[in-house]
Parts: C-alpha cells; sequence; structure tokens
C-alpha cells in the first residue's frame, strides 16, 4: 500500500493533500505536499476524527485566498492535535470547501489517511457524549493507529495545581496508601482541594467509558483491567464520602480520594497510543455501522470514507464490498443494541436495505405482555402514547411531529443462524405508512440477540446497564433540533440512572413524553424479545421445557393464548428511496 501523489490540482499550484502545521507566530497554516502513502511518511501525521459541532466560523485560507464556513471546533481540535504531531490533516481546513472536486478527490484517498497516519480523537478537546455512538467513529476507532487523550487529566497534570497536588502525594505516599503509621493530619486544611478533585474523578468517567470502548478487542487487557478497577472506585465515590461525613471523619475521605487519584495516575495514562490491529472483521463492521448511522442526517461523506477506508484495508473495489457487506454479520456476544438510528429505512444486516421480516403492531404486542407482566408498568396508559414516541423520533430526525400522523409503530424479528447459545434474532422497532401499507417501513431502532431463556425483565435487552438509555440521551442531547429548540432548555441533565430508577425526573410538555416513550420502548422490546424466545414458530422449539423457567412458570395457557392472540403480517423493511422523513 505504497502509491506516490504530488500532481498539481486543477492547474494551480493546489495539490491533494494539504496538511496544517503552527507557524512562527503560533498560527495555523493549510500547505500543499508532496507526498507518498506509507506507514513511513505519514509516521507523524495526525489525522483528525471528525469533529462535531452545530456551530460556524469563518476560515480564511491564506494559500487559495478563499474564506469559507468550518466547524468552531476545528482550530481548537488542529492545535489540540499539534501538541503530539509535526502536522495535521482535518477535513474542514484540509480540503478546499469551495471547490467540490478537491473534496471529491479528498474523500476517494481519505482511507489511505485514516490507514496510514494516526487518528487523534475527539477526547484531546473535550468529549461529547455522543462521541462512541457515531457510526463512522466506530470505524476510526476499532483498528487503526489511535491518539487518545484523556482531557481533564491532561490539563490537571499539566496545570501548577495538579503538580502540586501531585507533590503532596509524592511526599505524603504512605499516608495515601494507608499505611498503619499514616498519620491523617497531613489533610488538615484541605477539604477544599478534596472538592476540586472529586469534581476532576468524575469529569473522567465518560472518558474512561469511551476509552474502554477504543480498545475492546485489541488485546490489551491490561488496560480495560485497570480502567474497569478505577471506574468502580470513582462510581462509589459519593456514597464512600457521604458515610465518613456520618462518622464526622472528614480527613478519611480526604484520604480516599487523594488515593484514588494516585490510582488514577499511576494505572491510567493521560496520553494513550494505540498501534494498529489488522482484523478484517473489525474493518467491516466498522463500514457497516458508518452506514447503518447518518447521525441525524445521511452525511454521506462520511460513507464514502468510510468505504474508502474498508475499499483499501480489505483491496476490493466498491462492489465487491458491497457484496461482502451483504453477507456480513459482526460477531455478537450476548444481547447488544446495534444501534438507536438517526436514519429511517438504513437498518440492514449488511448494506442490503430490504428484507422480508416478521412484523407486528407494537401497541398491540405491548398490551398483551402487559397482561402476563407481573410487575405493572407504573401509568401504562400514559406510557404507551404513540404520540410520545412521535416526539422522540421527531427530535432525534430533525422534523415535526406532524409528519408521523400518517405512520404507525411496529416491531419486527428476523430469525438468523442457530449458535451453541441458541439462534440468534435481530429485532426492529420501525414506522409503517397506514395510508401507503405496501411502502417498506422505516427502521428505527435495531437490537441483535442470542435467544437466551431468562426471566422477562425488560432491561436485559440493554446487555450492559444503562447504555441504550444513555446512547438515547446523547443523541437527543445532541440532535440538531434540539439545537435549534434552544439546547438550555432541551438538554437532558438526567443520568440513565435517574431514568431507569424513575426518579428525579425532569417533568413538562417537552421532557415527559421523551421519558415515557424511553420507557415504553424498553419494556416493549423486553416483550419482543420474549415473543421471539418462545413462539413455537421461531423460537424455542422446546416452548414447554423453556416456560417453567421463566416468570410464566405455571402460567403455560396464559401464554400459549397472549401468542395466539398475536397477529403477524410479513413486511418489507427498509427504503431503496432514501431518507423518506426528509432529515435535516
Amino acid at each position: 500500500m505504497n502509491s506516490k501523489e504530488g500532481t498539481l490540482f486543477e492547474n494551480s499550484n493546489v495539490k491533494p493533500l494539504r496538511l496544517v502545521r503552527l507557524g512562527t507566530n503560533n498560527n495555523l497554516i493549510v500547505e500543499s505536499v508532496d507526498h507518498e502513502f506509507s506507514d513511513s511518511y505519514f509516521a507523524n501525521i495526525g489525522v483528525c476524527s471528525y469533529t462535531w459541532g452545530h456551530d460556524r466560523v469563518d476560515w480564511f485560507d491564506e494559500e487559495t485566498s478563499l474564506t469559507w464556513k468550518i466547524s468552531d471546533k476545528a482550530e481548537r481540535m488542529c492545535r489540540a492535535a499539534l501538541q503530539h504531531f509535526d502536522k495535521v490533516w482535518i477535513d474542514g481546513l484540509s480540503m478546499v470547501q469551495a471547490w467540490p472536486a478537491h473534496i471529491k478527490c479528498n474523500m476517494e484517498f481519505m482511507g489511505k489517511l485514516y490507514f496510514h497516519g494516526n487518528v487523534v480523537t475527539e477526547m484531546c478537546i473535550g468529549l461529547q457524549p455522543e462521541y462512541c455512538y457515531r457510526g463512522w467513529v466506530q470505524q476510526e476507532i476499532s483498528f487503526t493507529s489511535i491518539l487518545c487523550v484523556i482531557k481533564p487529566l491532561y490539563d490537571f497534570l499539566n496545570s501548577d495545581e495538579g503538580k502540586e497536588e501531585m507533590s503532596f502525594i509524592k511526599d505524603n505516599i504512605n499516608v495515601v496508601r494507608r499505611a498503619k503509621n499514616g498519620d491523617l493530619n497531613v489533610f488538615k486544611g484541605r477539604a477544599a482541594n478534596q472538592k476540586r478533585l472529586v469534581n476532576l474523578l468524575y469529569e473522567l468517567q465518560p472518558y474512561l467509558l469511551s476509552l474502554q470502548r477504543i480498545i475492546q478487542g485489541r488485546g490489551d487487557e491490561e488496560l480495560d483491567e485497570q480502567i474497569e478497577y478505577v471506574w468502580g472506585d470513582i462510581d462509589g465515590l459519593d456514597w464512600y464520602i457521604e458515610l465518613q461525613d456520618k462518622r464526622e471523619d472528614e480527613h478519611k475521605a480526604s484520604q480516599h480520594v487523594y488515593q484514588l487519584l494516585n490510582d488514577v495516575v499511576t494505572k491510567i495514562p493521560s496520553i494513550i497510543r494505540l498501534p494498529r490491529v489488522m482484523d478484517k472483521e473489525k474493518v467491516l463492521a466498522g463500514a457497516l455501522a458508518s452506514f447503518r448511522t447518518g447521525f441525524f442526517r445521511f452525511n454521506s461523506d462520511r460513507i464514502v470514507a468510510s468505504f474508502s477506508l474498508a475499499e483499501y484495508v480489505m483491496d476490493k473495489g466498491p462492489g465487491e464490498l458491497k457484496e461482502l457487506l451483504d453477507e456480513f454479520r459482526p460477531d455478537p456476544e450476548g444481547i447488544q443494541v446495534d444501534v438507536i438510528i438517526a436514519n429511517p429505512g438504513k437498518w440492514c444486516t449488511g448494506l442490503q436495505p430490504i428484507i422480508n421480516i416478521r412484523t407486528i403492531n407494537l401497541k398491540h404486542l405491548a398490551d398483551k405482555f402487559v397482561l402476563l407482566c407481573e410487575r405493572e408498568l407504573d401509568d401504562y396508559a400514559n406510557l404507551s402514547k404513540p404520540s410520545n414516541l412521535d416526539l422522540l423520533f421527531s427530535i432525534l430526525h430533525g422534523v415535526d411531529k406532524t409528519v408521523f400522523e400518517k405512520y404507525e409503530y411496529v416491531v419486527g424479528f428476523h430469525r438468523g443462524c442457530k449458535t451453541p447459545l441458541g439462534y440468534e434474532y435481530d429485532l426492529f422497532l420501525g414506522l409503517k405508512n397506514t395510508q401507503q401499507p405496501g411502502n417498506p417501513i422505516l427502521g428505527l431502532i435495531s437490537l441483535h440477540m442470542t435467544e437466551v431463556v431468562s426471566p422477562f425483565i425488560s432491561t436485559i435487552i440493554i446487555g450492559k446497564s444503562g447504555e441504550w438509555m444513555s446512547r438515547a440521551i446523547a443523541l437527543l442531547n445532541s440532535s440538531y433540533y434540539v439545537h435549534c429548540l434552544g439546547a438550555e432548555e432541551h438538554k437532558i441533565t438526567q443520568s440513565y440512572r435517574d431514568i431507569t430508577d424513575n426518579k428525579n425526573l425532569p417533568t413538562g410538555e417537552y421532557f415527559t413524553p421523551i421519558f415515557h416513550a424511553l420507557r415504553f420502548i424498553e419494556y416493549a422490546m423486553g416483550a419482543l424479545i420474549n415473543y421471539v424466545s418462545f413462539n413455537p414458530i421461531d423460537g424455542n422449539p422446546r416452548l414447554g421445557d423453556a416456560i417453567p423457567k421463566t416468570i410464566y412458570k405455571g402460567r403455560d395457557m396464559e401464554v400459549w393464548d397472549a401468542f395466539n392472540g398475536i397477529e403477524e403480517e410479513t413486511c418489507v423493511w427498509g427504503s431503496i428511496n432514501g431518507n423518506m422523513l426528509n432529515c435535516r
């Protein structure tokens, strides 16, 4: 994978590849370069991950004497990346945005950039909660050579305050590590420091979660264990401090905070470089994730870049790659949410957006199972209102609620291969056009699971506690629609724990229906899991043996009656004609 590229562009001095460097006055200079696509050439060149932001600023490009709009975060991203590399590539500045041909040229070789360069994640300037849920990010972080900066920790360690605190820890390391002869009086007068450090530790949590996702499957088990270790301690910090406050043992709480800080610093580097991992399944999974999600709008540029990278790694042409992806299935581990889709109709097992699957009216399915459920849902009538779902998805897709008036919500399922654990299933939530029932159903949420025999608890769909709720909140908060409505008034500040525990929730015409919708979807997808696991046609053929192992024990006839009362039809899901909701 080595090719020389240095031709002039459009009869000017501008060449296809332009890189950013710092000038003598600390200004950003973007200039054309001759280059070759090789690991040695790109060894000290950073390739900035796509930088999101709804706000735009003007950028004057000295090489072309043109001005165009860029994300207000792009310059910050460049400067942060240039702390670690001599030069960087970033799409907003490196591609001449006023020249479509220059953009097209870059899109064609962008895969080579991401392969040979060093991906610099957005973590170096801060972390938006939706970062790891973006489709193309899944590809960028899955196998490329990558630089991760835990910004709060990096900034702290390089600040005067951080240096003083670490010096204090070093001088009192035996006390911090809880040696028997340690004198806790060394923490006298450090209560204010303790509060600031607690805030720092909590600020690290989303970074640690993102880092875990990035190293997943890369074989760095030691770092993964270290993250898990400090994450658990940070998560229990409030409880420990509250306990010591009740005992009026302020110094003990301070000792614990300083010990935890020392654990973080010694176990988790603030700058982490991960080498490229050549795993073709990861390459395909990343390309597939990029196709499935447009993140509020169908971003074809990112998909072109994603496919460019996959084509380059797999050494396949566009047609050959699509054939591979049509048949490709990521290797699942139990139950997992693939994606909350921001582009209606773009779900699939591979790229193929059309498939016949068994389809059930959402409300009909949920009503049947709420009768079987021993744990009644609070205020089920209000939770299950279609208008709640209308609001939720209108925000995700940036359209008015009235768009959904001609649709009804349906769920669908498709049984896949049999594994040692049981059958694999794809589960979906989508929209059926009631005025044109022959139209393909538009997918909204997809879920992949392996058959399990377990009690009916709807939260089992999460796989990892709270993740799907966290994802939904991240997508909602980051939507362009919320940006236009007024982010301050429409941001959900509650964590997923608040939602699943149904406490301390914001109320009002905007928030209450959203929270109702999230809880209802969680319940309804759980009902679908039970239905596909135990129905005699697609589910476990040993239905009689399976039911006693669930909460349905002794209620076999009730279950049979419920299943028999559920009407199914075979429908086509997906959209050939693109985005039917006219997303922003």
